[in-house]
Parts: C-alpha cells; structure tokens; sequence
C-alpha cells in the first residue's frame, strides 16, 4: 500500500515534467539517402509542436566534412551562399512548400560533389525555446549502373498480327550499382496518349498485373518471365485489338533505407516495340430471307460464313431458334451445333450437315406450326495455341430469317339454329351447333365447341360476352362461371349428338337468359409430339332467346295520313299515344274529329268520327316498341310501321242534299212570305197615294175646260 501511495503522488509531477519539456520538433528522413548520380533529390523537412504563426520558414545548409554552407531559405534572399547562387537561381536548387509547416529541397541532377550532410533550420517563433530546431540527413550520391535496353537486332521493331495470335517481347535491364539495389520491371503499352501498366515484377519479387489485366494474368495470357542475361520477357496469348500499341519496357532501382522502408532511387524506360493487331473479319449470312413452309414439310436453312484468317483455323456453327427477332441468344433455343472438331449434335427430326468448308446445312424435318419464329446462324473461329489449347479469335450471328408455318387448316362453316325457343318463362331452349361443308378434315382434325352468351341491350353500351362453356382438345367440358351451378344441379345440358353436332339445352328457361347465344367451333391439329394444337376457330351466327310479357313492354303509337293516291306527298301526323298514356292530336281544318283508344295490350284503335272528302288518303300507324332490360332500364326498340290502309270517303246523296233542301225550302217560303207582305203594304199604301194624285189632275183639267 505504501508503494502505491508513492506512485500516485509521483504521477502527476511526471506529466507536469513533460510538460514543460515539450518543444519544437524539426524532421527530416532517416539516413543515409543513397541517390543516383545525374538523378533528382527530393530531401523533406517538417517543423511540429512550435508556437507563433502557421506558416514556418526554413533554412538549407550543407556540409561536406566540418563546416556548414548555406544553400536556400524560404524567408532570406540574401540566405544563399556564392557557391550556390548560381544553382539556386537557375533552378536546379530549390525550395517546394509542401504546407505552412512543411518544404522540399529539390536537388536537380546531383552530383558527387553534393554527397554529405544537409541540414533543415527553422527560426524560433516560440515564446520559450524548446524542442530541435534543426535536423541534419546523409546524402550519398553513388554512380550510375542501371542500362535497360530491348531488342539486340535494333531499338525497336514492328509486329503485325491477326486477332487471336500470340507475340512475345524481350527486355534487358542489369545494375551495377555499387549498393544492394533491386530492380522494378514494368511492360506498358501506350494505345493513346497515356501508359498503362500491363504486368510488374517489383523489387520484392511479386508479380502485379495493371489495371484490366487482372483476368488475363489469372488465365495465363499475359506472363512476365526472366531469363538468360537479365532478361524479361512479356508473352501476350490471345490478343485483341486492345493489344495494339506502342510496347516500352519501364525500370525502376530501388534501395532499402535506413528506417527499412523502400525508396525508388531511380528510373529508366526504352520502348521494344509497336505491335498492331488486325481484326479477323467474319461475316455469318443465311442464305435466303423469309420462308414459309406448309406444315408436314422441310424446312431447309443455308448458313455461309466467310472470313479472312489465313493459316491454320476451325469453326463452329450454332443454329438458334427464337419466338422473338429481338430476343438474346441467351433466350433462344439451340437448335443443333458443330463444334471446331466437326462433331454435330443431332436429332431424329433436326439434322446439321456441312455442305463446304463454309457452309452449313440446318434440315427440319416434318414441320409444324411451333416451328414458325426466327432463325439465327452463329458461327466463331478458332485458332490453335502453342500450349495445345484452342481460343476462340472472333464469334458473329446472323440476322435472323423469318419462318412462318401455315397450318392445314380444315375449311368448315358453322352454324346456330334453335330446335326449341320458349314462349314464355320456364320453356325449354335447345340450341344446335352443326359443322357444314367440312374438308381437308383427315384423323389429326378434330373438333370441340365453346357456348357463348350476350346479353341483348338497346343502347350503344358495348357489352362482353360471357363464356358458358368450352370444351379441350380431349373433349374436357369447361364451364364458366355464369352456368357452372345451373350445370351441376341438370337446369342446363351440354352434349354432342353427333360427331357434327353440338347441343345446348336449358331445361326452364327464365328471364335472365333471354339474349344472344352464338357458338364456336374450334379445329385442333395434332403435331409430331402427338399433341393437340388449336389450328382454326369458326364462330356461328348468333340466335337471339326473347320473349316479352306485358310488364316488360310498352310501345308509342302514332298515326299518320298521306293525302295522294301513290304515297308522293309528305305523311301528316294525325294523332299519337305514348307509353305513359298521353294523347296528343294534330290541329284539324275541317269538320270531322279523331279518337285513339287502346283495345287491348297490343292492338290500337283510331277513329274519325265525321268524315269528310280531305279525310281520304293512305293512313298508317308507327309503332316505337320500348322494353325493360333485366336491369330494369327502358330501352328504345327500332320504330315498326304498318302498311298503309287508303281510306276513300263517298258521298250520299240522300245524307248530302237533306239539310240543303230543307234550308231551301226554308228560305224559299221565308222569301215568299216576306214577299207577300211587301205587296200587300205596298198597295196598302203606295196605290191610295196615286188615286188622290189623278183626282187632282181631274180637277185641273176641269178648271181648264171651264177656261
């Protein structure tokens, strides 16, 4: 206990002493740095741990054996020593700033002269001084003992290659550096404006492949080897036209330092040669475009392929069938193959044959419909490699050819009657579908029906129809939902009465069925793999199932005269009764009047009470039908019109002059009156007027005489 008590008391004294001892620290890298005479010397200083502004300065110094020589400062201009200004300012020596606490001094072509000691100084910015302020590296400058070359024959040469043939390259780099040097071996290729790395030996001895060459490496076509007299050789298998280019050998030395680490104290690079790679062309044509064939024929496919590899290759030819011109290979079926050893995978029915050494002949045998689609012809060229393995150089497809298979399809009609139409509700309907005039209908025909119902609307609202059964290739009945349960409980019944025709009874018929009915006749074919495929459909007219009752169906009638002999005038609206009852009469010029009455539910009566001569004419009546859908909504039939009844209208004589003749009679006995009255008044008064007059003249005429 009591020397734990002395440890905790000691702490906190130990970290105030390292405290007060932290300071200014000034690096530079562990030496010596061994560098290549004639190379670039790259020296970094940092400063860490100081107080002041960010941003430090930093002095160079240089000394061969006791005295130090100023080289260059980032803050003093007049720092530099005469021996060095000259450097200094034509840049061979100088200053980079790496950051605000970090330089590089770069020494360009160094020289033996330039071995010794370098020393980085930094001016204190602190409050106390603390820490190194300076930090001094070895440089040693040894000769130049690295020579990389190529070819013996020449510098560089130029290779021409096909696509998919193989090509080595050699280089040869050797040292004679008086250090334990090692060497880096890169093979580049520049196709562009850049290098790209393609395999490394480094200076530990691993192999690494450049970016994109990591597959290549992995199969064994891309290999650098070292043989006799330092060399190293790239072998390329396979090439493509990624492989054209210009090929340079790049070679780097390498040192261990000081701190164990690896420095890279020199480079040198010689371009071996400049490779171009030809692409083998191969074009994969079928011979004809788009083929039909009738089914149980031959189909026969020519694939031509041309090329111009030259020396020694093999093919392979793949034929490919697909339901789609636009589906991928991978998609498609294969069909049948040769491979480069001209074995073929044959069939019973399929059959691949090779017409020439560039041709090859696809035969299917008995086609059918399922034959119908799209062919494709692939084909791929392959050359031998010096191991005894194959590569394959170039692979092309074809377009692809069209086939349609026309089916022999059987010609047959198709017809709907009804046997039993129901009167009224639960009434029996019986409907036949009978297959007529039926050819070409050998022992791989036969024949199923599909029943059909639509419900019957007045409107223009499209409606589907329902499916109530159908039956399979095997005579399977399937139902549909509308009849399934009316089915199995025996209100409905589908049968084959003969081997032409087709039966639909429905035992009580009920308002709900009432609509259209058609049939469907299907023909199926059996193909090679004895199954049935459906080769044809013929659909029936349809039947229609109606009857109306009382409550379902009302009707506008309307009545309408013609005033001419031969229908030439236009019809003038008499009078109307509508669905809800109403009576509307046109306006009358004449005497005589108009009633409408309804007998019964569908009989109408019109009188014209009063005829009269501009009441002959053709008179008819229209009637607009209107009947409840199951739906309960009134729809408008089309309008019927009945033929023409043309009413004469004849005169009777008795009828015609009786009221005349008693208003002559009449008047004749009033004028006759009235007549003798006048007389009467008049010689009542005119004639006693005319005595008294000539009584006057007498007397005149007596006086005269008495004259």
């Amino acid at each position: 206990m009591g020397h734990r008590g002395e440890r905790a008391s000691c702490l906190p004294l130990l970290l105030l002493l390292l405290a007060f001892c932290r300071g200014r620290v000034v690096r530079v890298p562990k030496g010596p740095l061994i560098r290549v005479m004639g190379t670039e010397v790259v020296i970094p200083c940092n400063v860490s741990d100081y107080d002041g502004p960010s941003e430090q300065n930093f002095d160079w110094e240089f000394s061969r054996e006791t005295d130090f020589v100023r080289i260059v400062s980032t803050w003093d201009s007049t720092f530099t020593s005469e021996e060095y200004q000259k450097r200094v300012g034509h840049g061979d020596i100088k200053l980079r700033r790496s950051s605000n606490d970090a330089v590089e001094l770069v020494i360009r072509n160094i020289q033996p002269t330039d071995q010794g000691r370098y020393k980085c100084s930094t001016p204190s910015t602190d409050a106390t001084v603390q820490g190194n302020y300076d930090a001094e590296v070895q440089v040693k400058v040894i000769s130049d003992g690295l020579s990389v070359s190529g070819s013996k024959a020449r510098s560089s040469v130029s290779l021409r290659l096909s696509e998919g043939d193989s090509f080595k390259l050699r280089c040869s780099a050797i040292t004679t550096s008086p250090e334990h040097t090692h060497l880096h071996v890169t093979w580049q290729i520049k196709g562009g404006l850049t290098w790209r790395d393609i395999l490394s030996l480094t200076h530990e001895g691993k192999f690494h492949p450049g970016p994109g060459y990591e597959e290549r490496y992995r199969n064994g076509d891309i290999r650098l080897d070292t043989g006799a007299n330092d060399t190293y050789r790239l072998s390329v298998s396979q090439a493509s036209s990624v492989d054209g280019g210009v090929y340079r050998c790049l070679v780097s030395e390498w040192v261990r330092g000081a701190d164990s680490s690896w420095q890279k104290i020199q480079e040198k690079s010689v371009e071996i040669a400049s490779v171009a790679i030809q692409r083998t062309a191969l074009d994969v044509v079928i011979s004809t475009s788009n083929v039909s064939v009738t089914e149980r024929d031959s189909l026969d496919l020519i694939c031509n392929i041309t090329t111009d590899r030259s020396g020694f290759f093999q093919a392979e030819v793949l034929w490919y069938f697909s339901a789609s011109p636009d589906d991928t290979l991978s998609d498609a079926q294969v069909l049948l193959s040769v491979d480069r050893d001209s074995v073929v995978s044959d069939s019973t029915l399929i059959s691949l044959s090779h017409v020439d050494r560039n041709s090859y002949r696809l035969l299917v045998r008995e086609v059918d419909v399922e034959d119908s689609g799209y062919y494709f012809c692939q084909a791929a060229v392959w050359v031998p490699l010096h191991n005894g393995s194959w590569h394959k150089v170039v692979e092309r497809t074809s377009a692809p050819v069209s086939v349609v298979v026309t089916a022999l399809e059987p010609d047959y009609e198709v017809f709907l009657n009804a046997s039993k139409t129901p009167k009224f509700s639960d009434d029996p309907t019986e409907l036949n579908c009978r297959i007529t005039n039926a050819q070409d209908t050998e022992a791989n025909i036969r024949f199923t029906v599909s029943w059909y119902y639509r419900q019957r609307l007045r409107s223009d609202d499209v409606v589907m129809e329902e499916l109530l059964a159908t039956m399979d290739a095997d005579w399977t009945l399937l139902l549909g939902d509308r009849s399934r349960e009316r089915t199995q409980n025996g209100e409905i019944i589908f049968s084959k009465k003969t081997a032409d025709i087709f039966s639909l009874r429905i035992q009580w018929t009920s308002e709900s069925d009432r609509g259209d009915y058609f049939c469907v006749i299907s023909a199926w074919s059996r193909h090679r793999n004895n199954s049935w495929v459906k080769s044809k459909d013929v659909t029936s007219p349809s039947v229609s199932i109606f009857w109306a009752t009382q409550d379902d169906m009302s009707f506008d009638v309307s009545w309408f005269a013609v005033r001419s002999f031969a229908l030439d005038r236009e019809p003038v609206l008499l009078a109307s009764l509508d669905r809800r009852g109403i009576v509307m009469q046109s306006r009358r010029n004449g005497s005589s009047d108009l009633s409408l009455e309804r007998i019964s539910p569908l009989e109408f009566r019109l009188r014209v009470h009063g005829c009269e001569d501009h009441d002959f004419g053709n008179h008819y009546c229209v009637v607009t039908p209107w009947v409840r859908s199951a739906t309960g909504v009134w729809q408008r039939e089309p309008d019927i019109k009945a033929k023409p009844i043309f009413l004469s209208v004849k005169m009777d004589v008795l009828n015609a002059f009786k009221y005349p003749l008693l208003i002559g009679i009449g008047l004749a006995t009033v004028i006759g009156l009235l007549s003798c009255l006048i007389g009467y008044c008049s010689s009542r008064w005119c004639c006693k007027k005319e005595v008294q007059e000539t009584r006057r003249e007498r007397r005149r005429l007596m006086s005269m005489e008495m004259d």
